[in-house]
Parts: structure tokens; C-alpha cells; sequence
């Protein structure tokens, strides 16, 4: 539930207490493209069960921890490998690279980290490099969708390629098996090369490799659902957090998450900032923006809709904008595009940031 601000009472807190609250303990930082407040919650204020029971009910979400996805630094991989495999140190670009099957019919499995970029994180790419190293010819889309198949590794999504090289009089025939397991800050690569016939024999070992795989998560800060409907960023650009993208017959627009800690500037100072994103003109007192209360499942803060001017041409760009205190930080939850496309989507968003979970 969105509640309008009282001008006196209770409520009046909201936004400009919180530019004093900050300013005293952490301060409100004037970033990019977000901003923050600390808030302190009214006690008349509903819990947040009952404003959850008005979320949108026919909009189907997904829910996401997104340190699983996203923002948050993984860590080295851990795995369990069979007893018949001979590990070496890991050197340059390899974490690990373990020898598998008789000297003279030996293949390698080097494991690799690169960091998340859309090429190396593209099975694509990766097939289209790889085919021609294995000297095979350009090949078709059906032969590479059917040389990819998407699996699972430690609960997360992951591509696994299999390459199988051309006929050779002078040595065996070589495969090559590749995982590709993007995670938020680099993409994994557990990559088999060798004889066909002993990778064929050490499948089950493969699998078993596979399946041991683990990556230690940190926490995700925050949980949420997400409407079906926006698509999530992969690897959303600093300082976003998350970030998504909506779009209709006609518009598109964009959502954006961050968090900061320490100075983000004054409430007036990020206000016309944002007005000024949308073509509205400065305001000389932060009074003057009208604000609503917002709640998350475990905290609250403010909400501004901002609509800028209509042009011959287009239609007016809005922005909605919810800024929430938690601990040490302020979270920015930002919406903007054209108004007909934020109006649509505007109890999704406000049903996204009520479904926020802060979970430290």
C-alpha cells in the first residue's frame, strides 16, 4: 500500500527527516544515478502484511536471491574429483588442471575463470573459437544448437558444449567437452580435451565431477519478486545492483537497484536532479515534491512520481523513484520511461518494492 504524506502529524518524517537522519549518522549521497535516505517508521504506519495483501494478484513473479545472480563477488569453486585423476597447480589464466586416462591416451580438464563479459559468457562464441582451434569447418545453427545443451552446476544455469574433431591418420580422434558456468563476476570454464575414446570412458567420472561442483555465495542482501515481465540484467552496469528492462508494443523502459553507504547529498539536491531527468523544472524546497510512503517486507521509505512535459513529438518521461534506509545503507529502487509505460507498470513496481526482503 501507498500511503500519501501528511503535511503535519506523524508522517511528515518521511523524505526530509530522513535528509536529517543522514546527515548526522551517514549522510545521503549524491550518486550517479540513485540516491538515499534513512527512514523512521511512523508508528501508525500499517505492518507490511497488510499492505503485501494489495499486491498486484494477477501478475505472475519470479523470486530471486540475487547474490546467486548477480552483483555479488563469487568465489573459487570447490569439487570433488575422482581418486584416478592427476591434479597439477593451477598456472596463469587455470585454477586447476587435472591429467585423465594412460599417458599415451591422455586428455586434460583445465579449469578456468574469465571475467563476465556477453563474449565470454556466449556458448556461441565460444563454439565458433573452438570449432575452428578443432579444425572443423563454420558450422550451421542446428549443428551448434545441437553441440550445446543447457544444464545445471551448483544450482546454477550453465551451457555444456560437446565437440567431436575430425577423422586424423597421424593421432586419435579428439573431443572436446566444455561446461560454461557464468556467475556474477566471472564466467567458469571446466574444459575436456582429448582422445574420443577416453572421454568417452570417463563420462561417468565426468558427470560426477560435474555434479560435485560448489561455490560458497555470500548472502544476498536483499530478496525480492520480480514480475515476469521485465527482463533481468545478466550483468547489470556499476553501481547497479539489479537492473531490468520493460517493454510493451511501443516503449520500453528501465529498472534500476543500488545501494550506497555514506554521503549522497541533500533530499532538495537529488530531487531536482531527478526532475531534471524527466524536463521538470527546479524547486527551491523539497516541500514542494509531493512524496508517498512505501513499505518492504521488513522496513519503509518513500516514493516520488515524477512526470515531465509532453512534447509534439513524444510522450513525457516519468520516473518513479523509491528510497529506503536499512542498517548502514540506502537502497534507490528507480523506474523511468515513457509515462504511458510507467503508468501500466506502476503497481508492479510498487508491488516489486514491497516484496524487498533485506536480509542483513
Amino acid at each position: 500500500m501507498v500511503k500519501p504524506m501528511k503535511k503535519n502529524g506523524a508522517l511528515q518524517m518521511s523524505f526530509r527527516l530522513i535528509s536529517l537522519v543522514c546527515a548526522t549518522s551517514f549522510g545521503l549521497c549524491a550518486c550517479e544515478d540513485e540516491q538515499i535516505r534513512v527512514y523512521q517508521a511512523p508508528k501508525d504506519t500499517p505492518p507490511p502484511a497488510k499492505i503485501r495483501q494489495l499486491m498486484n494478484p494477477t501478475v505472475r513473479s519470479r523470486h530471486h536471491d540475487f547474490a546467486s545472480e548477480r552483483a555479488t563477488p563469487s568465489k573459487e569453486p570447490t569439487w570433488s574429483a575422482p581418486e584416478h585423476w592427476l591434479e597439477q597447480p593451477g598456472s596463469g589464466l587455470r585454477l586447476a588442471t587435472f591429467l585423465i586416462g594412460p599417458p599415451s591416451q591422455q586428455a586434460e580438464l583445465k579449469i578456468i575463470p574469465l571475467p563476465n563479459t556477453p563474449e565470454s559468457r556466449s556458448p556461441i562464441a565460444n563454439v565458433t573459437r573452438w570449432r575452428r582451434l578443432m579444425g572443423l569447418p563454420v558450422a550451421s545453427n542446428q549443428q551448434m544448437e545441437q553441440s550445446v545443451n543447457k544444464i545445471s552446476i551448483a544450482g546454477h544455469r550453465a551451457s555444456r558444449v560437446d565437440l567431436l574433431g575430425p577423422p586424423d591418420d597421424q593421432q586419435a580422434r579428439q573431443r572436446r567437452v566444455v561446461v560454461i558456468l557464468p556467475m556474477p563476476d566471472r564466467v567458469w570454464f571446466f574444459d575436456l580435451i582429448g582422445p574420443a575414446t577416453t572421454i568417452e570412458v570417463e563420462s561417468d567420472s565426468l558427470q560426477q565431477f560435474l555434479a560435485s561442483i560448489k561455490f560458497d555465495v555470500p548472502k544476498a542482501p536483499i530478496t525480492f519478486n520480480a514480475p515476469d515481465n521485465w527482463q533481468i540484467h545478466q550483468t547489470p552496469q556499476p553501481p547497479r545492483q539489479v537492473a531490468f528492462t520493460v517493454n510493451d508494443d511501443m516503449h520500453q523502459g528501465e529498472i534500476a537497484v543500488v545501494m550506497f553507504t555514506g554521503n549522497v547529498g541533500t533530499a532538495l539536491d537529488n530531487i531536482n536532479r531527478w526532475r531534471k531527468q524527466v524536463g521538470l523544472p527546479a524547486i527551491d524546497n523539497d516541500e514542494k515534491q509531493p512524496i508517498e510512503l512505501i513499505e518492504t517486507v521488513n522496513a519503509a521509505g518513500n516514493l516520488l512520481d515524477l512526470i515531465g512535459p509532453r512534447t509534439e513529438r513524444s510522450h513525457p518521461q516519468r520516473m518513479l523513484v523509491a528510497v529506503i534506509g536499512h542498517g548502514d545503507n540506502v537502497w534507490f529502487f528507480k523506474m523511468m520511461g515513457p509515462d504511458p509505460l510507467i503508468q501500466k507498470e506502476k503497481p508492479r513496481f510498487v508491488s516489486f518494492v514491497q516484496s524487498i526482503h533485506f536480509t542483513r
